[in-house]
């Protein structure tokens, strides 16, 4: 792995170098969690294609991510049984209103009723589940990045709504395991980023006990309405780096308005420097 120099960065004459107390997410920011999703979401449209010929899972790609952000509300996690996404596309296609066939799709399962179609999407969501087992690739950079930060004694939490054995499986294949101080996996609010920070300088004072001044407390994600805003919200320094998922967001009030954005991760780097 080339790593740059502290002179390329600039950071020779810097006590700490470019420290600082990082909140990252992991999907979408630091690893393509999008390619293995879209990946199994299209095989999920070609499965209920073998039921509904009409189906084209090409143009049909939008309709499910319509469904899915509805049953995300709904589940209030973007990781819920498949099989629901699955059985509220078939019933759609089979005559009923889009909100009619979701609202049936999660009572069935709540309920643990018996509708037509509900063996053959249960296979579909079965095999959403295999898809997903699949390693998403990391982003450029982003392993690089990270060992420049830890060198430059960077305090780094990895802030998670993911699957729990899914993030620990991308982790430990990527062997990032040395690079996180603490890893908080959840669904996002402001009282979990007051909890990361807190930590972060908790750690910052046990790795620096001489040191009186606190670094500053870096957000960086892929979501103005989960990472920006919360990030934000705590005072800290936000960093957009727009993702596969949700594409190139605009904020729709002053508290999702990030400090900066970047393309690459590896931009992390330029911005600390700065903030040094």
């Amino acid at each position: 792995m080339h790593i740059l120099s502290d002179k390329k960065l600039g950071l020779r004459d810097v006590k700490h170098g470019i420290a600082s107390i990082l909140i990252i997410d992991g999907d979408n920011t630091l690893w393509d969690t999008n390619a293995v999703f879209k990946n199994a979401q299209l095989n999920m449209l070609n499965c209920l294609r073998k039921e509904i010929p009409k189906i084209n899972p090409e143009t049909e790609f939008f309709r499910l991510r319509d469904f899915d952000d509805i049953l995300i509300k709904h589940y209030n996690k973007h990781e819920y049984d498949f099989s629901v996404l699955a059985l509220s596309l078939y019933l759609y296609y089979k005559g009923s209103e889009k909100h009619e066939a979701i609202q049936k799709a999660f009572e069935t399962f709540e309920k643990k009723l018996d509708v037509e179609g509900m063996d053959f999407t249960m296979k579909c969501g079965n095999k959403f589940k295999e898809d997903l087992r699949k390693v998403p690739p990391l982003f450029k950079g982003a392993e690089e990045t990270l060992e420049i930060l830890k060198k430059h004694a960077c305090v780094i939490i990895l802030s998670s709504e993911g699957d729990k054995d899914r993030v620990r499986k991308i982790i430990q294949y990527y062997s990032m395991e040395r690079y996180f101080d603490h890893i908080l996996n959840g669904r996002k609010s402001v009282e979990q980023f007051k909890e990361a920070k807190k930590i972060g300088i908790k750690i910052w004072r046990e790795n620096h006990p001489e040191d009186r001044e606190i670094p500053k407390t870096i957000v960086i994600g892929d979501l103005l309405d989960r990472d920006i805003l919360f990030g934000n919200q705590i005072d800290a320094v936000t960093v957009y780096k727009p993702g596969g998922y949700k594409g190139h967001e605009i904020p729709k009030n002053e508290n999702e308005k990030p400090n900066y954005e970047i393309n690459e991760i590896d931009e992390i780097i330029g911005i600390l420097a700065k903030l040094v």
